[in-house]
């Protein structure tokens, strides 16, 4: 492999010529660090356990992607992911399996509502999905999970699809069991022809396929309203008990394995409220908030008079009813978990989980119930597991800080004493990063975002090289506060030190400096501007600095405010917030332009006016406002960022240019405040391109969005991020539309962009490390006209010629250029190229590559210069050692050699 390694990149070098170097994107790449598994934010909920595979799969619908609900809206963008089926599996001892939550369904739109069997080899998750085209459709679908956490299927089994003639034909509440080969899938539906609410389901084989893809009708309800609702299936001894609640009454059906009746549909007495089922070796169990009966396998009822659990009751002797309640067989007994609210807590909130065990005989074996959990924390939506010798596994939506926080799925076991152990949080992961934002220090690049968990969120800084390599390898810690606090960033270096501002929850603009070193200058942050309701933004002027947000005055009328602060005696220069732009003015962002601040800014005009602008202000550094720019033309405008270039500024936003479609453009403006020209459109495709990101990098504007052309009709938007490049003048450099940067069906977007130096880092977030797991956003950045060096091995001479191999790193579709200079003019050029490295000496110099071979390059140039490329990566992991020697007339044996590079060649 090895030697056709070498020939084909001899081959390339014969072939190719000195070129100029395309403009070229690096590869996908992750921030280092912030990498600890803590409880996710936003809500996990519905929780249920099916065992199985190495003990259990706990399932449960996830919104750690969803950034509509659970994050400040006051800088925020787009949507996330919405609602996803998220899993973990547990060993038969209850304890999780999984580092990183199993993703089982991210397709577009909402998957709620899981539930899920094992069949002997997998199990089969079913869940309720919004059909990702047609939104107001609700399919039932399944995926296949392997025992070992491989999800079998990328696109869903389609098990019921919603019908749109009639309209409303869907099905809903599904429940699934198995016969231990076929699962069987029940859900409630509507017979429009009989105007009858009825149930119905199909068989489903080990491959996926429907045995019964007409689905077969199993009850139809009398009535069109209050018919079957909350269906779940018991297999045991051979055969099948279907069990629902009609109106205030609940009803059971025993089917063979081919879903045949075997009998009558029953009416179970005494029981009304929802049911929950649990099947065991004794037979069945039915348990409602007030008691519970027992049936035989073959569905005879054993208890005419119910089984009446014992229920927390006031220091006055009242009763607490169980709100969420479940059963299973815990190998020994019946375990009959609830939550409740405990003594004397009648407030929405503030539930606890209680057990309670009934023996195979009917017998209460706890009189008082087992407080499972305890303290501030609100959990419900219990759900229940045995683990075989009396224990039983939990799993239950949790407050952590009670019933105002964020849910979590947690788990917990209590063994066969009734003791609780440890509990776990089974929707535990990755920290969600979101909001990034840069500033620039020379060639230094320091990354600001916010990364939030269940309960807190923080912001974090982290500094990288203008060709993106990470100095830092973790980040620093700005400030932590409460999970839905910390508004998006804003961050900039005034020659001394970073300055980072947010929003708190109480409406005050805080700021933190930090050195160059990452070091804190400020033990705490300090409350700047008080009041305030917008995301703010920071710039920097001659080592001072302006802080600009947006105060709510009444209803949408919204004041913009500045404070200018002394940079080196950090005391605030104005003694209130002074107005930068009147009435209906929010979302600035700051920049030093000519000697002074450019504030740019969106304004809407009125009340209730549809025509939103762009605007920008000169703020002089001794704080006087000049009059109002308007960057756009005619229309709408919003969502301004500004790159600075010399005695210029780029301003882009996006424009609405008709209803459902928005395009990007951006305009030059002057120090002086002048426009030289029109508004630049950058792009206008399909759909929807937003949230530009500008910078200068030295050579010219780059500009990255997130772009939804690829979305079409009312699909949920899920974007790409796309690039543009604008000369000094505001000539696109790329073509119209621009480059795209990510691809793929899953959502990347907030593009940030840095530059200097001539390269730019183009900043994203994406679900999941590059490579991983897409379960939660994470930092992700290309590189443009970055390069990567390959490593020098330094040798060489006679002479005092080098060799360099710089681009993308060597891997599979990426490339990179062998580059000579140094060397004397139009002198013959030969590569020394071996598999190995053996440094020798020859002709007074060192010779590296071993075995040897010589490849014929070229001459160099007037400048002693030669080039060739690209050179293909990928093939590896291997290293091809390379060394350049030429015809140098001025050494004793009339050659030289270069230094020796090791070309690291990846998959």
């Amino acid at each position: 492999m090895h030697r056709r390694t070498i020939g084909a990149l001899a081959a390339l070098f014969l072939a190719a010529l000195p070129f100029a170097r395309a403009q070229d994107l690096g590869p996908e790449l992750n921030f280092p660090g912030d990498e600890a598994q803590d409880a996710s934010s936003a809500d996990q909920l519905n929780a249920t356990i099916a065992p199985g595979g190495p003990g259990f799969l706990v399932v449960w619908q996830d919104e750690r992607t969803d950034t509509t609900s659970s994050t400040l809206a006051l800088g925020q963008a787009y949507s996330g992911n919405l609602i996803d089926i998220y899993a973990a599996r547990y060993d038969q001892d209850g304890k999780r399996l999984d580092e990183a939550p199993l993703v089982i369904a991210n397709q577009g739109m909402d998957q709620v509502r899981p539930t899920a069997s094992w069949n002997g080899s997998e199990w089969l998750v079913v869940f309720e999905t919004q059909q990702p085209d047609w939104y107001f459709n609700r399919n039932i679908v399944g995926v296949r999970v392997s025992g070992d956490g491989t999800v079998l299927d990328a696109d869903p089994i389609l098990i019921r699809q919603e019908k749109s003639s009639p309209a409303n034909d869907y099905g809903k509440e599904p429940a699934v069991s198995s016969d231990g080969t076929n699962w069987f899938v029940v859900w409630t539906g509507f017979d429009f022809a009989l105007n009858k609410q009825m149930m119905e389901g199909t068989r489903i084989d080990a491959s996926g396929t429907l045995l019964d893809p007409n689905y077969k009708r199993l009850y139809t309800w009398t009535d069109p309203v209050f018919g079957p609702e909350n269906p779940q299936i018991g297999f045991l001894g051979g055969e099948y008990l279907l069990v629902w609640n009609d109106l205030h009454v609940v009803r059971t059906l025993r089917l063979d394995t081919a879903l045949n009746a075997l009998g009558p549909v029953k009416t179970v007495p005494n029981l009304w409220d929802d049911v929950r089922l649990a099947t065991g070796p004794p037979g069945h169990l039915l348990m409602i908030a007030d008691w519970a009966v027992r049936l035989a396998p073959d569905g005879t009822l054993l208890d005419t008079i119910p089984i009446v659990f014992p229920k927390i009751t006031t220091t006055g002797g009242q009763i607490v009813p169980p709100d969420t309640y479940d059963a299973v067989w815990n190998g020994s007994s019946w375990s009959l978990g609830y939550s409740a609210r405990p003594d004397g807590q009648f407030s929405i909130g503030d539930h606890n989980v209680y057990l309670t065990r009934i023996g195979a005989n009917g017998s209460i074996l706890d009189p008082t119930p087992i407080a499972v959990t305890s303290g501030p924390a609100d959990d419900e939506a219990v759900r229940l597991a045995g683990l075989g010798d009396g224990r039983t596994l939990f799993a239950y939506d949790s407050h952590p800080d009670g019933f105002g926080s964020l849910e979590d799925v947690v788990t917990t076991t209590v063994d066969a004493s009734g003791n609780p152990q440890a509990a776990e949080v089974a929707s535990a992961g990755l920290n969600r990063q979101e909001h990034l934002t840069w500033a620039e220090n020379g060639d230094v690049r320091l990354a600001v975002w916010v990364s939030r968990s269940a309960g807190q969120s923080r912001i974090l800084a982290q500094r990288f090289d203008q060709n993106g390599s990470p100095i830092d390898s973790d980040a620093t810690l700005v400030n932590q506060d409460s999970e839905l606090v910390n508004s998006k960033p804003s961050v900039v270096w005034n020659g001394s030190h970073y300055l980072i501002v947010w929003l708190d929850g109480g409406r005050t603009v805080r700021g933190k400096r930090l050195d160059a070193g990452l070091q804190p200058v400020d033990a705490t942050p300090v409350a700047l501007m008080t009041q305030m309701d917008g995301a703010p933004s920071v710039g920097s002027h001659n080592g001072d600095y302006l802080v600009a947000a947006s105060r709510i005055t009444s209803l949408d009328i919204s004041t913009l405010y500045g404070l200018r602060i002394d940079g080196q005696a950090w005391t605030p220069l104005d003694p209130t917030p002074f107005v930068i732009a009147p009435n209906y003015s929010t979302n600035p962002v700051v920049a030093a332009l000519g000697g002074k601040y450019l504030v740019a800014y969106d304004n809407v005009g009125c009340h209730n006016c549809s025509n939103h602008h762009v605007f920008a202000r000169q703020v002089s550094p001794a704080g006087v406002v000049g009059g109002p720019i308007q960057i756009d033309g005619p229309g709408k405008a919003g969502g301004a960022d500004i790159a600075v270039a010399d005695d210029r500024a780029l301003i882009t936003y996006s424009d609405p240019v008709v209803f459902n479609h928005i395009a990007l453009e951006g305009r030059i403006v002057m120090a002086d405040g002048s426009l030289p020209s029109g508004e630049i459109l950058i792009a206008n495709e399909n759909n929807a391109q937003v949230g530009g990101s500008c910078v200068w990098d030295g050579d010219q504007f780059v500009v990255a969005w997130t772009d939804y052309r690829q979305n079409h009709g009312i699909e949920q938007r899920r974007g790409d991020i796309y690039m543009s490049r604008l000369a000094l003048d505001g000539t696109l450099i790329d073509p119209p539309g621009g480059v795209q940067v990510t691809n793929g069906e899953l959502p990347e977007d907030r593009a940030a962009v840095t530059g200097g130096g001539g390269t730019a880092i183009i900043g994203y977030a994406k679900l999941g490390k590059v490579g991983g797991s897409p379960e939660v956003q994470r930092n992700t950045y290309r590189v443009l006209n970055g390069e990567v060096c390959q490593p020098d091995l330094g040798f060489g001479g006679p002479g005092a010629s080098h060799l360099e191999l710089c681009g993308d790193p060597l891997a599979s579709g990426l490339s990179a250029t062998l580059r000579l200079s140094g060397a004397p003019t139009a002198a013959p050029v030969g590569l020394l190229v071996g598999l190995s490295s053996n440094p020798s000496p020859l002709l007074g110099g060192t010779v590296v590559p071993s075995p040897l071979q010589l490849l014929p390059w070229g001459s160099t140039d007037f400048e002693g210069k030669v080039e060739i490329g690209p050179i293909q990566g990928g093939g590896g992991p291997f290293s091809l050692f390379v060394q350049a020697a030429l015809l140098d007339l001025s050494q004793p044996g009339l050659v030289g050699f270069s230094n020796a590079i090791e070309a690291q060649f990846l998959p």
